[in-house]
């Protein structure tokens, strides 16, 4: 039982470790250059490349392959402050520069006065479903 829980716990981590990977693709490579977005069509290179450097998107993406892996320098990285910043909630809105913990802090509660309710509604209906299909069995329905 210990190993399925350990092998379990492995995939789980491997999966979100992959998601988080998928995402970072998805919003820091495909996505483009992001200053653009944020400054407009009028603002110089200059100001570009200060807004990029504020905002930690001039480091490498994945490692510094400059440095030693044993260095800290080696994991200053967008990908690794990518994750930490996720695990801890700890990013920065572009927009407001709020903390994430503070956005969530302030906002969480609306979010789980909606998301809540439907997910109990889900359950009951997923359940009176169940007890019906259940209650028709080797019928059609079934």
């Amino acid at each position: 039982m210990g190993a399925y829980v350990r092998r379990r716990l492995l995939q789980a981590a491997l999966t979100v470790l992959g998601v988080m990977l998928l995402t970072f693709v998805l919003f820091r490579v495909i996505a483009g250059d992001v200053s653009a977005q944020y400054l407009g069509p009028r603002a110089t290179e200059q100001d570009r490349q200060r807004w990029l450097a504020q905002h930690g998107l001039t480091k490498p993406l994945f490692v510094d392959t400059h440095h030693a892996p044993w260095s800290k320098a080696f994991w200053d990285s967008q990908f690794v402050n990518h994750l930490v910043d996720s695990v801890t909630f700890g990013g920065r809105s572009f927009r407001t520069h709020e903390r994430l913990r503070d956005i969530i802090a302030k906002r969480g509660r609306y979010s789980l006065a909606i998301s809540v309710p439907a997910l109990a509604a889900g359950w009951v209906a997923a359940l009176v479903i169940a007890l019906v299909v259940a209650y028709y069995r080797d019928t059609w329905l079934d």
